[in-house]
C-alpha cells in the first residue's frame, strides 16, 4: 500500500508509521521539517515539505492519512496559543483538499479529529454518551475544543470532489506511558500524590495507543467504510475511577484530590475543558463493524503497559 501521510512526527504518527512500515507500507511524509522526518524514520520512507507537495501525483497513493496539528495540550491556552492550534489543523486539511483536486481515481482521506467536537458536558453521573449519530449545532460550538473540532472537519467536507472520500478519526486522549495524558500524570502518581481531578465525576473517554493505531489500520484495510468514527474504548470511566485504577496500578494510594480552583489558576481555559468537564463517548461505528479492541479496559489498557509503567 503506497500512502501520504501529514503529521508523521506526532504522537500517533509515529507508532502508526513504524507499524505500517513493518508490514511493507511505501510511505511517503509531508511536514514542515524534512529533517526531523528524516531523523525519526531515516531513509525508510520518503519526506516532503508542505511546498513540495504539489510536485507529487496524488493518483500515485492509495490513501492519505492527515494527522497534522499542534499539540493541543501543551502549553496554556493563550489567544496566540488557540489561534496557532486552529491554524495547523485548517491549513494543513485545506492543503490536501486543494492537492488532491488533481485525482481522477477514487482516493479516501483519513482526516483526524477529536472527540471534542460533540461539545463538553458538565460534570455528573448520567450514562448518556456520544456517538457518531450524535447531532452537531455545526456553526455553533459550545466551545474551544468543539470550534476545533468543527472548523477542523469543516476544512475537509469542503471537499467537492465525488472521487475524494473522507474518513473522520475522532480520537479520544490516547493512553501510552511514553507521551501525552499519563506521561504527565505519572510522576506525580508514582510519589503517591495523585488522585480525582476536581471532583472526580466526570466522563473521562480514552484510547490506548495500540488499540488507536490498529483502529486506523482497520479503517484501511476496509475501505469502503467511510465517515465519522469514534477512536475511543468501549469503557469510558470518570476522573475519580480512573485515579484509582492508575494508582493500583502502580501499587500506590490515589486518594489525592486536585481542587478546581488550583487547576484553573495554573491553565485557565485549558483546564476548564480538558480536566474540569467530560465527555462520555462511545465507539459506536468501530462497535457495528466488529472491529476487536485489544485494551476495552483501563484496568487492561494499564496493565498492558506492564513493568514499564512503575519503571519508566
Amino acid at each position: 500500500m503506497k500512502l501520504l501521510i501529514a503529521g508523521g512526527t506526532g504522537f500517533i504518527g509515529r507508532h502508526l508509521i513504524h507499524t505500517l512500515l513493518d508490514e511493507g507500507a511505501d510511505i511517503t511524509i509531508v511536514g514542515r521539517d524534512v529533517k526531523k522526518i528524516q531523523n525519526y524514520f531515516s531513509a525508510r520512507v520518503n519526506s516532503v515539505n508542505w511546498n513540495e507537495l504539489t510536485n507529487l501525483d496524488p493518483n500515485n497513493f492509495d490513501a492519505i492519512i492527515n494527522l497534522a496539528g499542534e499539540n493541543i495540550g501543551n502549553k496554556r491556552w493563550s489567544a496566540r496559543v488557540k489561534l496557532i492550534i486552529k491554524e495547523s489543523r485548517i491549513h494543513a486539511t485545506e492543503s490536501i483538499i486543494q492537492w488532491c483536486k488533481q485525482i481522477t481515481k477514487p482516493l479516501t482521506l483519513y482526516n483526524a479529529s477529536a472527540i471534542g467536537i460533540y461539545g463538553l458536558k458538565p460534570p455528573s453521573n448520567s450514562n448518556q454518551a456520544f456517538t457518531e449519530e450524535t447531532d452537531i449545532d455545526w456553526g455553533h460550538p459550545t466551545d474551544f475544543l468543539s470550534e476545533v473540532g468543527q472548523t477542523w472537519e469543516q476544512a475537509a467536507r469542503n471537499n467537492h470532489n465525488p472521487l475524494l472520500h473522507i474518513v473522520f478519526l475522532r480520537f479520544a486522549p490516547v493512553l501510552h506511558r511514553s507521551e501525552g495524558v499519563l506521561k504527565k500524570m505519572l510522576p506525580l502518581f508514582k510519589l503517591g500524590l495523585g488522585g480525582p481531578i476536581g471532583n472526580g465525576k466526570q466522563a473521562f473517554s480514552w484510547i490506548h495507543l495500540y488499540d488507536a493505531v490498529r483502529a486506523i489500520q482497520f479503517l484501511l484495510n476496509n475501505p469502503n467504510i467511510l465517515g465519522p468514527f469514534n477512536i475511543c474504548s468501549p469503557n469510558w470511566v470518570t476522573q475519580r475511577q480512573f485515579a484509582k485504577t492508575l494508582g493500583q496500578a502502580l501499587h500506590r494510594p490515589a486518594i489525592m484530590p486536585t481542587p478546581a480552583w488550583i487547576l484553573k489558576l495554573m491553565f485557565g481555559q485549558m483546564a476548564d475543558e480538558l480536566l474540569l468537564s467530560g465527555q462520555a463517548v462511545l465507539p459506536q461505528r468501530l462497535t457495528q463493524h466488529q472491529f476487536a479492541f485489544l485494551y476495552p479496559t483501563l484496568e487492561k489498557a494499564l496493565a498492558a503497559e506492564g513493568h514499564s509503567l512503575t519503571s519508566s
